[in-house]
């Protein structure tokens, strides 16, 4: 949005978004924190809600006053939406692919039907669409421009209060209550079993914005190994640990661009996960790895996901420092698949133009 209003300085914008969306100038009709959600036993609880703010947003395009649809990832929702804005003579471009090289191939027939332009973040991508007629772009990843890679430096450890002693373990449990509610306390658990084995062991935990103060405090309570919690810097701890332990998704892209060395977690609700298994196509969940094409960090899922495992892939890389650093040389190589800074600018212009060519109804 920042982009585009340089390039178009009185296009106007509404819709679904959070703080920062309102904060660029977004009239947000309903709030995007009330809509996240996981997993398909997750998702039916949304139902009603799902359903009232799709409901709104057909009044609001039903008015014609809008010219074009910019949809981001979530495709359950923003498919629908897009046949909706399509009929409505609006333009669709959809930011942020979804998934199709994962899971659920035949969305693309669906996408090729009612998207108008596709901006996709990872060059493999464009070939998937370009077979199936989508005009495709791929703009490069968002991350790029918000992180540096490198490790972290002595005055930013000296601010968390992180300057000496052993290796520090950074905890990343997501920042969705559900994903905190059930990874947080299966790694507060496996601390004391890394302890026991590395005993200069630190531990700090990433709090996410939206995740509250006292879901935090309800979590650690009785936890016998000292964690420090460390508010609005998940990015600054993330370059000055040793390893991670996080929950899968973004972070893990995160980290990869800062060289983190991490072993990824996950656990869904039993049903989500059967329909899960059933459905995805790829052999990993961590995108570091679907990128890689190899279990490049460890991924712990489901059962898998306990104290005692955690631990027994998180010692390793703590005591081998010659594996870290392989990793983190591995790593490197990936972070430079995710393309140059500037995603949004490029993403801005390819929106701009397109819309120059093809105007929308309310444009026309």
């Amino acid at each position: 949005m920042a982009a585009l209003k340089a390039l178009q300085p009185h296009w106007e914008f509404w819709g679904v978004g959070g703080p920062q969306m309102r904060a660029a100038g977004v009239r947000t009709r309903h709030d995007s924190r009330e809509m996240a959600v996981v997993g398909v036993a997750e998702v039916l609880k949304k139902i009603p809600l799902l359903r009232r703010v799709y409901k709104d947003l057909r009044y609001e395009i039903g008015k014609g006053t809008t010219a074009a649809a910019i949809l981001i990832d979530y495709p359950g929702f923003n498919l629908r939406l897009a046949r909706m804005a399509r009929r409505a003579g609006i333009r669709v471009i959809y930011y942020v692919s979804p998934q199709i090289w994962a899971w659920r191939p035949g969305r693309i027939r669906q996408i090729a039907r009612c998207v108008d332009k596709m901006l996709v973040l990872f060059p493999f991508e464009v070939p998937l669409y370009k077979r199936a007629g989508v005009d495709v772009t791929c703009v490069g990843h968002p991350l790029v421009d918000r992180l540096e890679t490198g490790g972290g430096d002595s005055q930013l450890a000296v601010e968390l209060g992180l300057e000496k002693g052993g290796p520090v373990v950074g905890l990343l449990p997501g920042s969705r209550e559900r994903e905190v509610r059930t990874l947080l306390p299966l790694m507060v658990e496996s601390l004391p079993l890394i302890r026991e084995q590395v005993p200069a062991a630190r531990f700090a935990l990433a709090q996410a914005a939206t995740i509250p103060d006292e879901l935090v405090q309800e979590l650690l309570q009785g936890n016998p190994v000292p964690i420090l919690v460390v508010q609005d810097r998940t990015h600054d701890l993330i370059r000055l640990s040793s390893l991670l332990l996080v929950a899968s998704g973004t972070a893990t892209l995160e980290a990869t661009l800062l060289r983190a060395p991490m072993v990824i977690l996950y656990k869904l609700h039993p049903l989500s996960w059967m329909f899960a298994k059933a459905l995805v196509k790829v052999s990993w969940a961590g995108l570091v790895n679907i990128l890689a094409g190899k279990e490049l960090v460890p991924e712990l899922l489901q059962g898998r996901a306990n104290p005692r495992e955690i631990a027994a892939a998180a010692v390793p890389l703590l005591c081998d420092e010659d594996r870290r650093r392989r990793l983190q040389e591995e790593l490197g190589r990936i972070a430079g698949m995710l393309g140059p800074g500037g995603a949004a600018a490029r993403a801005a212009r390819e929106i701009a133009t397109f819309l120059e060519e093809r105007p929308g109804r309310a444009l026309e």
